[in-house]
């Protein structure tokens, strides 16, 4: 009971809320993906991008000669998890990280993120960086 011998609010609404979760998740698409109750959009262009990285995996361990059983117990995560890397669905940084490491694709992914390996980080390598970066005020 609540203060006001009435249920806590959490209580009345949490039917609510695993209405909406369980409504949400059936209805989750392709395209999407559930975070609590909400549904996250992928853009195409990111949905493509992991399944050519994960497309890429797979083939570099079947090069090596790895079984899936293999490169996830090296990786310390199961091989449910391994296929959903190698089918571009979501995973943590730090598990892709691991399966990249056992896989010696770590170094190459940690140097193509070099910010001074684009073109604007060329054009700008001499410039001190910043401590931070704000967003510029618009006058109107």
């Amino acid at each position: 009971m609540g203060f006001f011998g009435s249920p806590p609010l959490f209580c009345t609404l949490l039917p609510l809320y695993i209405e909406i979760f369980l409504s949400i998740w059936e209805d989750k698409g392709k395209n999407s993906y559930v975070l609590g109750a909400l549904m996250v959009y992928i853009p195409t262009k990111v949905r493509r991008a992991s399944r050519t990285i994960g497309e890429q995996l797979r083939n570099q361990r079947k090069l090596m000669g790895l079984t899936a059983q293999m490169v996830a117990d090296r990786s310390g995560i199961t091989t449910v998890t391994l296929r959903r890397i190698e089918q571009g669905e979501s995973v943590r940084t730090d598990v892709l990280f691991r399966v990249l490491r056992v896989l010696h694709m770590l170094d190459a992914v940690v140097d193509a993120t070099d910010p001074y390996q684009t073109d604007v980080g060329r054009l700008r390598a001499a410039e001190q960086l910043p401590k931070s970066v704000r967003p510029k005020k618009v006058v109107f």
